[in-house]
């Protein structure tokens, strides 16, 4: 239940458990590869580590470092993206790119320092001339029209000739040193960072993108929550510091601008020119208008008077009402005291007449019983005790009828008590709004006279005193606004100049003067709004935003930007102006590294300077550059000597050694030696430092060396001298020959006895060294193989002349343990292959001893002469051979005959296995590996007959040379050809038709088809035999006589590992 629990969760949820299903996904893989691939990595991982230390450090630090910097670049990438799955594949993305590149680049470097440039200066031509020409005039003509039109300083010129003089100078001194030890390595090194400017595009690009995740996770390890936090409130404080003292800029230059405008508007010019008139008009109506103002006190006092006697008037109304309201709210008083009793009286006597109704209806029932007989003495009819228990329900009647009388009186007692209170209620309610009515009028009266008595204290007091100082003040006030237009000092203007033209227009003699005049400044007023809007602002600004404590009130963040949006919108400056300041709010608030995104917060350090963001930096480049270093200097750290030779084609290390070690196949220890026995050291020149004369090697060594030679004209290792006739070859390649024959050398412990036991037998079989070999081999006899022996010799078979030959060689083989004695007086020896293997090798040396003779005449010294211009391809044409070529070729025919017969192979399907058709065979071979490893079980099975074919195979070749003479030599030789032959190509020929693969295909879909068509396979053999159908079908369709059906075959080959997916696939859900 808890599984199928957790099972739900993760399906309702899956990000929430990425990183538990990428740990579980990464433990899985790491065991398979542990006990899959764990013990074939560590032989590699041991033979790098003993074999190029410098490799596996450089390597190993490589990988520890990508790993690190992979860590904290999926880090700061799950940060981003918030899903680490994904995070966790673009990592292993980037930082597999960047390793793999920084190696590539290295290896470019390893490869391209002994590069040797192809000339890349086009041929000079007229039409190239012409277009230089024509360049360099437009050049000049831009710029002396640039210098016609807009002009260019003497400065400019000056720096511009000077840094043109630089840079030819610095072209000019890389030209002349371009070839100096000191100069021509960078020069290379640049021309080799252009050829493979790509590669440093996508290594930059990779590590641009790991530097930047990996800054922000380091970042966001030594700058935590905390101090970001702090360092917000600090920056929050200092820009809303800033903001502040900016809001105040702009509003005291919209004022001086608001202002300007407003005095230059036409609304205030029309006003204006109405106050202008109405003072005009006012120089000579004085009298008039001291008329006018003391008509206005004098009614401004009677005014006062008629209030204060409305006042008295409402007093004693209020007194007459008082004494009534008081007796009315006594009585009320006393009735809702009695109410309480009559209410409970009432209650009580209509509780006791339900109390009687109830039992009136109990006393009839019970008389209903009696009289039916079901009840009582169980007598129908009106007896005694019926007409007892009705009169008993007679006088409960009347009873009742007289406690209902008595209901009826409480009843109208407690309604008559309850209509009198609801009277004088109503009464005291009418009473409640006289008295509110009069003391109305009281209040109204005494605001009357309070309002004009606030007029007259707000007045001028010599305007109280003299009437005739009204226009004086008009003219001030004007005068005021002028010095500070505000709306209190226009309104001020509006009142002087309404009470003007009042004392003007009341009088008749005035009233012409002052027509057409309107002292409402409506115009002026919607010219001033702006400004007056601007001015309320700035009031509530000053007071509420101006001045240190208000800033430092604030505590938060939060509350340091709130200030500022508050202080903004007080300020009333126009819409343009507060859209401005309320952006550079709004971008320092998102910007705020307590709240907004990483990147902001790393940004943000940049721009304040923040040492640690520096220091996260640093780091993060630090560790690419490191992981780049490792990659440039791990390309460089096993440097093949065949690196060093000048070529025109750029190969890497294990390029040019593949190459020649190819050659050198399949015995290479042999083949280097010979080619190392058949160089003659020369004078060095141009980095050739020894010949080889093909004439003077035998046939077998020829074969050897020529291949050797071949490979290393492939790489420019080998030169021919076409005057001498003879190879010239590199020091490079002779130390790496050097090289690979010590380390094969070295491989095998056994190649020490081994040159031990062949001095040894050689001393043995002297004086007639290749007769004597071949007469001790053809005394030995196969036998099954025990601890390494693998044939016998018995003495007793040993021809007399023969036993002491015989004797000297199995006493040099038993100095080193390769010959032992079968009893203490048996005349039978056993025979270890390594004295078998001693005794063909110093035979086949010694078959063709006499192609150790010159077969060209001696021509020329040895000497070093001059290498030809250009590397001519390699071509020898030795003589004619001494041994005829044709029945040889019949004999070896044979063998290969009798060989592949041995597998069921005919001859002629094995010789068009040639040329490209060879090569596509072998392209097949390994489609055919992969497809075979697809089922276990059919890998398993194609083993094992491939080990029985071998088997045949060897017994084959036993059987053939058992047969042969021992004094038949060259025959023995042909056999060995083809065995090696065929040997060498053995993957090839289990393919061919009809051969081991085919024929056990087919024999097991053969056995497993009667049962596969009655449904009584296993799951293990329905897959067994689909893969073997598939691949069979797959056989048996191609002829394979041609380079086009081998890849046809591949290509079908390849197509098998899908199909047994799907055919996987169809039965698991069959199953399910």
């Amino acid at each position: 239940m808890d599984v199928k629990q957790a099972l739900d969760a993760v399906m309702a949820n899956p990000a929430a458990y990425a990183r538990s299903i990428l740990l579980t996904v990464v433990v899985i893989a790491a065991l398979i590869a542990l006990f899959k691939v764990g013990p074939r990595l560590w032989r590699v991982i041991e033979e790098v580590f003993f074999t190029y230390w410098q490799l596996a450090m450089l390597g190993t630090a490589a990988v520890a470092l990508s790993l690190a910097g992979g860590w904290t670049t999926w880090d700061g990438m799950t940060n981003f993206t918030g899903e680490p799955v994904l995070s966790f594949m673009f990592t292993f993305g980037i930082h597999g790119v960047m390793l793999i590149v920084a190696w590539l680049i290295g290896e470019s470097f390893a490869t391209g320092m002994s590069t040797v440039p192809r000339s890349g200066i086009a041929r000079v031509t007229a039409p190239l001339i012409v277009v230089i020409g024509l360049a360099v005039v437009l050049l000049a003509a831009a710029v002396g029209f640039y210098q016609w039109k807009y002009g260019i300083e003497a400065d400019y010129w000056i720096k511009a000739l000077t840094a043109a003089g630089l840079i030819f100078g610095v072209l000019g001194f890389i030209a002349v040193f371009a070839r100096t030890d000191v100069v021509a390595p960078y020069a290379q090194a640049l021309r080799i960072m252009a050829k493979n400017s790509m590669l440093w595009v996508m290594f930059l690009a990779c590590m641009s993108t790991s530097v930047f995740f990996s800054f922000d996770s380091r970042f966001n390890v030594v700058f935590p929550q905390d101090q970001r936090e702090r360092v917000s409130e600090m920056r929050a404080t200092n820009q809303v510091s800033g903001i502040i003292a900016d809001i105040g800029t702009t509003i005291a230059n919209q004022e001086l601008e608001q202002t300007s405008a407003l005095f230059q508007s036409e609304g205030w010019h029309a006003y204006e020119g109405q106050l202008d008139r109405l003072a005009g008009a006012a120089q000579g109506s004085t009298g008039e208008i001291e008329k006018y103002f003391n008509d206005q006190i004098e009614a401004r006092n009677r005014g006062i008077k008629e209030q204060q006697e409305r006042i008295t008037t409402a007093q004693s109304g209020q007194a007459g009402i008082a004494g009534k309201k008081t007796s009315l709210t006594d009585e009320l008083a006393r009735l809702e005291g009695d109410r309480a009793t009559l209410a409970a009286d009432y209650a009580a006597t209509k509780t006791e007449l339900d109390s009687r109704a109830k039992a009136i209806d109990a006393k009839r029932v019970e008389a209903m019983a009696e009289g039916k007989g079901v009840e009582g003495t169980l007598k129908e009819g009106r007896g005694p005790v019926y007409r007892q228990l009705m009169g008993e329900l007679g006088k409960m009647q009347a009873a009742y009828k007289i406690q209902d009388d008595r209901v009826k009186d409480a009843k109208k007692r407690l309604d008559t008590a309850e209509a009198r209170i609801s009277q004088i209620k109503r009464e005291l309610a009418s009473i409640d709004g006289e008295l509110a009515k009069y003391k109305g009028e009281e209040e109204t009266a005494a605001q009357r006279i309070r309002m004009v008595q606030e007029n007259i204290a707000g007045e001028d007091a010599s305007q109280r005193i003299d009437p005739g100082r009204v226009l004086p003040a008009f003219e001030t006030a004007r005068a005021e606004f002028r010095q500070r237009p505000d709306a209190a000092h226009l309104a001020e203007v509006q009142q002087r100049c309404s009470q003007l033209y009042s004392a003007m227009f009341a009088a008749d003699v005035t009233k012409p003067k002052v027509a057409g005049i309107d002292c409402d400044p409506k115009q002026a007023s919607e010219a001033a709004a702006a400004l007056f809007t601007l001015q309320a602002g700035t009031k509530a600004f000053n007071a509420n935003c101006v001045g240190g404590d208000k800033l430092a009130a604030q505590r938060s963040t939060d509350a340091l930007f709130g200030f500022a949006v508050k202080c903004l919108s007080d300020s009333g400056l126009p819409s343009r102006q507060t859209d401005e300041l309320r952006t550079k709010i709004s971008f320092a608030e998102m910007n705020r590294d307590d709240k907004a995104h990483r990147f902001v917060v790393s940004w943000n350090a940049f721009q304040d300077g923040n040492r640690l963001a520096y220091l996260a930096l640093a780091i993060a480049i630090g560790i690419d550059s490191l992981i780049f270093m490792t990659g440039l200097f791990g390309a460089n750290a096993v440097r093949s000597p065949l690196a060093d030779v000048p070529s025109a084609k750029g190969r890497n290390s294990q390029q040019l050694e593949a190459i020649v070690e190819n050659a050198l196949l399949p015995d290479t220890l042999d083949n280097a030696r010979a080619t190392l026995n058949a160089m003659r050291p020369i004078t060095n020149a141009s980095g050739f430092m020894a010949e080889v004369r093909p004439e003077l090697l035998d046939a077998h060594a020829e074969r050897q060396v020529l291949g050797v030679l071949n490979a290393g004209a492939t790489i420019n290792a080998v030169e021919y001298d076409e005057a001498q006739g003879r190879y010239l070859v590199r020091a490079e390649l002779y130390e790496f020959l050097s090289i690979v024959a010590k380390r094969s050398f070295e491989a095998d412990k056994a190649n020490v006895d081994l040159a031990e036991l062949e001095k040894i037998v050689g001393v043995a079989l002297l004086p007639d060294i290749n007769q004597n070999a071949e007469t001790v081999l053809h005394y030995m006899h196969p036998i099954d193989e025990d601890r390494g022996f693998t044939a016998e010799i018995n003495l007793g078979e040993v021809a007399d002349e023969h036993k002491r030959t015989v004797r000297s060689t199995l006493n040099a083989g038993a100095t080193l343990g390769r010959v032992q004695r079968r009893g203490k007086n048996a005349h039978e020896f056993w025979i270890h292959r390594d004295l078998y293997k001693t005794l063909a090798r110093i035979r086949a040396r010694t078959l063709f001893s006499d192609y150790a003779r010159p077969r060209i005449g001696q021509g020329g010294e040895r000497r070093g002469s001059l290498i030809p211009d250009s590397t001519r391809a390699i071509e020898h044409k030795p003589a004619k051979a001494l041994i005829d070529d044709e029945p040889s070729t019949e004999i070896r025919e044979g063998f290969l005959t009798e060989l592949l017969a041995a597998l069921n192979i005919k001859p002629e399907a094995w010789g068009r296995v040639s040329g490209a058709a060879y090569g596509a065979a072998i392209a097949a071979n390994d489609a055919f590996g992969r497809a075979r490893r697809v089922n276990s079980a059919l890998d398993s099975v194609l083993r094992k007959r491939e080990d029985e074919a071998r088997l045949s195979f060897d017994e084959a070749y036993r059987l053939l040379k058992s047969k042969l003479k021992p004094q038949a030599s060259w025959d023995q030789q042909l056999l060995d050809d083809a065995y090696q032959e065929l040997d060498q190509h053995w993957a090839v020929l289990m393919l061919l038709p009809n051969g081991p693969y085919e024929s056990l295909l087919q024999d097991l879909v053969e056995s497993l088809e009667a049962d596969a068509g009655a449904g009584r396979l296993s799951n293990d053999q329905a897959a067994l035999y689909g893969a073997a159908r598939t691949l069979g079908d797959a056989l048996r369709a191609s002829a394979r006589s041609n380079e086009a059906s081998w890849r046809r075959l591949e290509m079908r080959f390849d197509e098998v590992p899908r199909a047994e997916a799907r055919v996987a696939g169809d039965g698991s859900r069959t199953l399910n």
